[in-house]
């Protein structure tokens, strides 16, 4: 390993703690807000603000993506409200999960990088098929929900006159 192919490792770990470490904090600072919605505390000014919602395929087309709920899953998980984070997204509680392995293991991983570390390395290994297990299983979710919501709702004719 070069020392420009360990640079390019170390980053890679840094990166993602930080993602890991800023979905999580996050998680934990927002709160359920009315129907759906999410809001944060703001300690300075201990005022709550409304996170609006960001789901653009929900705004446009009025139906769910894949991600939807993920947030306000990760925030009942950092609530321990498990049930409802299931009720969310299928895939949250599993995610969140994953993201608090994260901070330890690209901890290790980036003082570790370069050296033998026979579990590290096979964890690595499976990397990409965690990932598109992971992509399935939040495509499938979405799917199920989708014909949920098309079922409920009357049908797909209620679906197309909201795109024409």
């Amino acid at each position: 390993m070069t020392l420009l192919d360990s640079t390019v490792e170390r980053v890679e770990h840094l990166w993602i703690l930080a993602l890991a470490l800023i979905a999580l904090l996050g998680s934990f600072l927002l709160q359920p807000s009315g129907n759906n919605g999410l809001c944060v505390t703001v300690p300075i000014w201990g005022n709550r603000l409304v996170v609006p919602d960001t789901c653009l395929s929900r705004t446009l087309l009025g139906i769910s993506c894949p991600g939807c709920g993920l947030t306000r899953s990760f925030a009942a998980m950092a609530r321990g409200e498990v049930c409802a984070a299931f009720r969310l997204n299928l895939c949250g509680p599993i995610l969140f999960i994953i993201c608090c392995f994260q901070i330890p293991y690209r901890i290790i991983a980036y003082f570790n990088v370069g050296r033998a570390m026979p579990f590290f390395y096979q964890i690595e290994q499976q990397g990409d098929l965690i990932t598109w297990f992971i992509a399935a299983g939040l495509i499938a979710t979405w799917l199920a929900r989708l014909a949920w919501e098309l079922w409920t709702r009357g049908g797909s004719h209620l679906f197309l006159r909201q795109l024409f």
